[in-house]
C-alpha cells in the first residue's frame, strides 16, 4: 500500500492553495506571507477524531485549514475535500503532473477570532459533512450548525439564527440532534450608574464585566432534535444538565434516541464517592454525571449505567461520545466506571480503581469491559481518538499517538468470545484504514 507522507500532503496543500509567491523563490519571505500560510486544524492544535477525516465509504478525506486574511483583518477557515483516487494517482504517477486540486467545500471568515469552523464530521453515508461555524446577528454571536453536500457543494443551515449550538450529532439533514445555549451578546446591556461592588467576584469578572455575557432569559436553551424533518425542543435547560457544557451526543441509527452525559437525578453519592482518581492525582469533588439514553419523541431519560462517567475523577482519555452498533441494540461507552453492586473484594477494588471502555447490550442490560482506561501519571496512559463497532462482536479502538506512547500501535482490535469476554486480537491497524489505497499523515512546523 503506497504510503503518502505528511510532508507531501502539506506540500500539495500549501503549494497549490495558499503559498505566497515568495516561497517559490521569487522574493524574501515576509510577515505578510507568514500570515497567509494555511495551518492545519486550528494552528496545529489537533481535533477530536483526528485532523484527517476519512469518509465512511473510503473515497474521500477532509481537512480543515486556517490562514490569515489581511484584506479582511480576520482568519479564514476552509474545509478541503480530497478524492483519494486523485491523490493516489499523483503518488504513483508523479510524471503526470499536478493532481486534481482539492475541493474548497466551505470557506468562512466571519469573525476576527478563530477557530471559525469546528466539529467537522462526515455524514454516515459520506454524502456530506456536518460542522458548526461562528456567526453574528444584529445583537449576538453564536455557533450555527450546517451540512455541506460533497457533490453539489451546497451548504445548508440546520439550526436557526441566535441558537448557540454546542454539541451535536447528525445523520442527515432530516435526522439530527443538538444542544443550545444562550448566544453571546455583542454589546453589553445598559446599566444604571451604581457603586462598584467586587466582593465575591472573580478577577476576570472585575476586569471584564461584560465579557462573554449571554442573552438571558433564553427559553430555547436545552436539547433540540430534528426527527424525520420535524424540529422539536426535547428538554429545557433545567432538564438537560450537562457537566461543564459537555454532553457528547450520539444519535441512534434510527434517529429517535440519543446518548448524552447528564447529571444523574438521584445519584448514590456515598457509593459513587468511592471511585478513585488516576495515579498521581488527588481526588476532586464528585461529579454525578453519567451516560443517559434520551427518547427524542417524548423527552424521557434513562440512566444507562449506575456509575459516573470516566471524567469524574480526571480520567482523561479524551473520547467520551458513545458509539452505536449498526442494529441500534448495543452501545460502546468509551469512558465509564462500573457499578459497585458486586460482593467479590478484588472485583470491587478493580471497579473502584479505574473506568473502562465498555460495551452495553441494551436488551439485556449487560455491561462488559473492553479495555481499562489509563490516565494521570500512569506511564502507560493513552489518548483515544475514536472507538466503534466493526460488527456486533468486534470493537476497534484508534489511539491518538501524537502525545502518548508514539511508538505503540495506532489501533487495537477486540473480539467478544462465547462467554461474553472481550479479547484483544492480532492486528494493530483499523481494518477500514487498511483497506484504503493510501495512508495520509499530517506533519507541520515552523520549518
Amino acid at each position: 500500500m503506497p504510503f503518502l507522507k505528511s510532508l507531501l500532503v502539506l506540500g500539495l496543500f500549501t503549494a497549490l492553495l495558499s503559498m505566497p509567491p515568495a516561497v517559490y523563490g521569487q522574493g524574501q519571505f515576509t510577515p505578510k506571507d507568514d500570515v497567509g500560510l494555511a495551518l492545519f486544524e486550528y494552528a496545529g492544535m489537533g481535533a477530536p477524531g483526528g485532523v484527517i477525516k476519512y469518509s465512511p465509504d473510503g473515497n474521500y478525506f477532509a481537512l480543515v485549514t486556517e490562514r490569515g486574511r489581511l484584506d479582511l483583518n480576520a482568519p479564514e477557515d476552509t474545509i478541503w475535500v480530497f478524492r483519494i483516487e486523485d491523490v493516489q494517482r499523483c503518488v504513483q504517477h508523479p510524471e503526470q503532473g499536478n493532481p486534481s486540486p482539492p475541493v474548497p467545500l466551505v470557506q468562512v471568515a466571519t469573525d476576527k477570532d478563530g477557530p471559525l469552523i469546528e466539529n467537522v464530521r462526515w455524514l454516515p453515508d459520506s454524502s456530506g459533512i456536518g460542522f458548526t461555524t461562528l456567526k453574528k446577528s444584529a445583537c449576538c454571536k453564536f455557533h450555527q450548525l450546517f451540512v455541506a453536500d460533497v457533490k453539489t457543494r451546497a451548504v445548508k443551515a440546520l439550526t436557526p439564527d441566535d441558537q448557540d449550538v454546542g454539541e451535536f450529532d447528525v445523520r442527515s439533514d432530516t435526522q439530527y440532534v443538538y444542544d443550545v445555549s444562550p448566544p453571546v451578546l455583542l454589546a453589553a446591556p445598559k446599566e444604571d450608574a451604581q457603586p462598584a461592588v467586587i466582593t465575591g467576584k472573580s478577577l476576570w469578572t472585575v476586569l471584564f464585566p461584560h465579557a462573554e455575557e449571554a442573552l438571558t432569559p433564553f427559553d430555547a436553551a436545552g436539547l433540540w432534535a430534528v426527527v424525520d424533518g420535524e424540529r422539536r425542543h426535547v428538554l429545557d435547560a433545567k432538564s438537560y444538565e450537562v457537566p461543564a457544557g459537555l454532553s457528547s451526543l450520539s444519535l441512534s441509527p434510527d434517529g429517535r434516541s440519543v446518548v448524552a452525559i447528564l447529571k444523574a437525578e438521584h445519584p448514590p453519592e456515598a457509593v459513587w464517592s468511592r471511585y478513585k482518581a488516576p495515579p498521581g492525582y488527588k481526588k476532586i469533588p464528585l461529579d454525578t454525571s453519567a451516560y443517559h439514553l434520551i427518547d427524542l419523541t417524548d423527552g424521557s431519560k434513562k440512566l444507562l449505567v449506575n456509575a459516573p462517567y470516566g471524567m469524574n475523577q480526571e480520567w482523561h482519555s479524551y473520547l467520551l461520545a458513545a458509539s452505536w452498533s449498526a442494529d441500534g441494540q448495543s452501545l460502546l461507552l468509551p469512558s465509564t466506571f462500573f457499578p459497585l453492586d458486586v460482593t467479590d473484594p478484588k472485583e470491587i477494588a478493580d471497579r473502584e480503581s479505574h473506568p473502562y471502555i465498555a460495551v452495553l447490550r441494551l436488551q439485556t442490560g449487560r455491561l462488559s469491559r473492553v479495555l481499562a482506561l489509563k490516565a494521570g501519571l500512569d506511564k502507560e496512559r493513552y489518548a483515544v481518538k475514536d472507538a466503534r463497532f466493526e460488527d456486533d462482536a468486534t470493537v476497534i479502538i484508534n489511539f491518538d499517538r501524537s502525545s502518548y506512547l508514539p511508538d505503540r500501535p495506532p489501533a487495537a482490535i477486540f473480539h467478544q468470545d462465547a462467554k461474553g469476554n472481550w479479547r484483544q486480537a492480532a492486528g494493530a491497524e483499523d481494518p477500514r484504514l487498511a483497506k484504503l489505497s493510501i495512508k495520509v499523515e499530517k506533519c507541520e512546523s515552523i520549518n
